[in-house]
């Protein structure tokens, strides 16, 4: 299986929002990483896993 890339392009506030929000939240669902949007977490993830995950996102934006 092969890695696809894909690249976002820093929002700048001179372009789209909106275009830059779906293309966002779209990279952000396939990493997985979705959920940390609305904060909705298992009840069972630690704080660790938590501030884990967030700083995934963080990377990928």
């Amino acid at each position: 299986m092969s890695s696809l890339k894909f690249e976002i392009n820093r929002f700048s506030g001179h372009s789209n929002f909106s275009i830059w929000k779906i293309q966002m939240m779209a990279l952000l669902q396939r990493e997985c990483l979705i959920h940390t949007i609305d904060g909705k977490y298992p009840d069972d993830t630690s704080d660790y896993d938590k501030e884990k995950v967030e700083g995934d996102v963080l990377s990928v934006i």
